[in-house]
């Protein structure tokens, strides 16, 4: 494989009107400078770049209404891309150009360069003139003083001493990992498999995160209830659920629906906000790359803004609006919908630790993306998770046995686990150490069993991980994530694999689970254990989600991906038109393409069927997204710090 290196000369083929204009301009401009110049001058320095008139020749050369550079401007895949003439060097900015003390090439930066020339000459003993050579592209001097002529990276020499293009492309693919198209001197590698993008290497594919990134926040924002923003963004979304309030008249809008339906559920809202969050500290970078992070700090706000409504009393915390039953009979919009939604709280007497330490700690963890950026809601959200964690703590029981038909939802069946995971998240937040103590002391005092998975209704793993982190104590703590949770992943070991590579938990949205569990493997090895098997393991799992089966299972992305969720708004067709029933039971695609989420995914035999009937399979969640987003933007992260594996 041979790839063209820094030597290679700038040679313009075929070029534009405006490449040929400014040559004609630089060409008329020295040759004025030269006339005007003194007759006894040393006609030896009429190359010297650093005299005042070749500077006054060659500033803004290449004014253009089409091109902001300096001097010259040369065609690129982005429009256009910016050099200097010889004797100068491209600043910082990639646009301007400073006087350098080379004849010809100035390679490197401002501060830092050596001299090169191009092709037909050679650098002279001095490192910065350039002489004239008999060969056509690199010259040198043997011993006796003779000339050495070779060609450069991509090119070979002929039997008549010509310097021939070499085709990379016809060994190895020239090293690309799909196609691969020969230039004259070089090759370029490119990913035309949708979904994938080129990698820094210039060789392997990979698939867009940063595009997957952008998808799963538009998936957030069709869940949206309450009144939407100004700058909403699904054009098929409108006003809803506006009304919901307490019994009390407290109101209760905004938040998120759960599922592919129109309840708004606390626990597996809170540990969805929770796990975004944590993905969103733990790995800001992948935002940033993506162009993300405004859109993030806004679904995460519309997570906490909801929370604090919620949040009626320092004791009292409304944990669920609406009724299974009804709201499960309506297949419509959400903007639509007349039902009653009657609001479901918890308190001293009808006590609920699990969501309301969940609530806790996704405020917790969301505080810390905002105190920087906005100290004083920050410090709002301290308040409210501090209060609730202790309204857990004193008031214990689980939220499902106060709230009858939170059983027949997400009912839970522990809640210690909330109790440290929020601890832990106060720690974070506020450093008190006495959050760390508490976190510590229910480690310690809870058997060591192995997790079921990482979810809404266990999230052992999580506080058992953020104990490790938060005390640094790797070798105490490494061995509950690992020995506890992690091995029992690997092949091999507790849990079947498909055939094509899926870990399998179970029938009822397994992606969900080897996703979210991908993102605990991809945080743990931040920290260093078992750095690459766990990277390489979490890639592997969420590739597979990606498109790695020979399908997509994220809506609006990669090769085939669903278009029948079990989503209800998303199976309307545009207003006037009437959306019930009749929407459900139809075989024509979701009219509305609900991008970004992801689905159910296969069963144990790879099987998939996309239908809107089939829940197992195509029903979309929070809490799907929540472990799988956060696993994603850990993903982008070791491309961005180059330990991709």
């Amino acid at each position: 494989m041979v790839k063209a290196n820094h030597c290679k000369p700038v040679a313009i083929i075929g070029g534009t009107i405006l490449s040929v204009i400014v040559i004609v301009i630089i060409i008329v401009v020295v040759i004025v400078v030269e006339t005007g110049k003194d007759a006894d001058a040393d006609t030896g320095n009429n190359n010297d770049h650093t005299t005042a008139a070749a500077v006054a020749a060659t500033e803004n050369v290449a004014t253009s209404s089409l091109c902001s550079c300096e001097q010259v401007c040369e065609p690129s895949v982005s429009g256009y891309s910016c050099s200097c003439n010889d004797g100068f060097i491209l600043n910082d900015n990639g646009i301007g150009c400073t006087v350098c003390t080379c004849e010809q090439l100035c390679v490197g930066t401002v501060s830092s360069y050596t001299c090169e020339c191009r092709d037909g000459f050679a650098l002279a003993d001095d490192g910065r003139t350039c002489e004239a050579c008999p060969c056509e592209q690199v010259c040198e001097k043997d011993g006796g003083g003779e000339w050495l002529c070779s060609c450069r990276d991509g090119y070979e020499m002929d039997a008549g001493d010509s310097c021939q293009d070499i085709d990379e492309c016809i060994t190895n693919n020239g090293g690309c990992e799909q196609d691969c198209t020969n230039n004259v001197g070089s090759f370029v590698c490119s990913c035309p498999e949708i979904g994938k993008v080129l990698q820094d290497d210039g060789l392997s594919c990979s698939y867009d995160y940063d595009e997957v990134l952008r998808l799963s926040l538009l998936f957030y924002e069709a869940q949206r209830s309450g009144v939407l923003p100004a700058d909403n963004r699904i054009k098929w979304r409108g006003d809803s659920a506006t009304d919901d309030a307490t019994p009390n008249g407290e109101d209760v809008s905004g938040g998120y629906y759960d599922a592919g339906d129109h309840l708004k559920l606390g626990l597996p809202m809170a540990y969805s906000a929770s796990v975004l969050a944590w993905g969103f500290v733990e790995f800001e970078d992948a935002y940033e790359a993506a162009g993300q992070v405004d859109n993030m700090l806004a679904c995460l706000k519309w997570f906490s803004d909801y929370f604090i409504k919620c949040h009626t009393q320092e004791h009292e915390f409304y944990a669920q609006i609406g009724l299974k039953h009804d709201d499960h009979n309506y297949w419509g919009r959400p903007e639509e919908m007349t039902m009653d939604r009657p609001a479901f709280k918890v308190n001293e007497t009808n006590p609920g630790t699990d969501v309301v330490c969940a609530t806790a700690a996704a405020m917790a963890a969301i505080s810390i993306v905002f105190k920087d950026r906005d100290p004083s809601y920050a410090a709002t959200l301290v308040t409210h998770a501090e209060q609730l964690y202790e309204f857990g703590d004193n008031f214990r029981g689980y939220y499902s046995n106060s709230i009858a038909d939170a059983a027949e939802l997400y009912k839970s069946t522990s809640y210690m686990d909330d109790l440290c995971f929020a601890a832990c998240w106060l720690y974070y937040a506020t450093s008190e150490s006495k959050y760390l103590t508490q976190a510590i002391d229910i480690l310690n005092n809870e058997p060591e069993t192995k997790p079921y998975s990482f979810g809404w209704g266990d999230v052992t793993a999580g506080y058992r991980l953020l104990v490790l982190k938060l005390t640094g104590d790797t070798s105490t703590y490494k061995g509950l994530v690992i020995d506890k949770f992690l091995t029992a992943w690997q092949p091999g070991n507790d849990l079947p694999y498909t055939p094509k590579g899926m870990v399998f938990r179970h029938e009822w949205g397994q992606l969900r689970y080897s996703t979210s569990t991908s993102f605990i493997a991809l945080s743990l090895a931040e920290e260093g254990p078992k750095r690459n098997l766990y990277r390489e393991w979490a890639k592997e799992q969420v590739d597979i989600a990606l498109g790695d089966t020979g399908r997509s299972f994220v809506v609006g992305f990669g090769i085939n991906p669903p278009q029948y969720p079990h989503h209800r708004s998303s199976s309307c067709p545009d207003p006037p038109a009437s959306c019930d029933w009749p929407e459900y039971g139809s075989t024509d695609p979701n009219p509305q393409i609900l991008y970004g989420a992801l689905v159910g995914g296969p069963d144990e035999n790879d099987d998939y069927s996309d239908t809107r009937d089939n829940y197992f399979q195509n029903e979309v969640t929070l809490d799907y997204n929540a472990g799988f987003q956060s696993a994603i933007a850990g993903l982008r992260h070791l491309q961005l710090i180059g330990e991709y594996p």
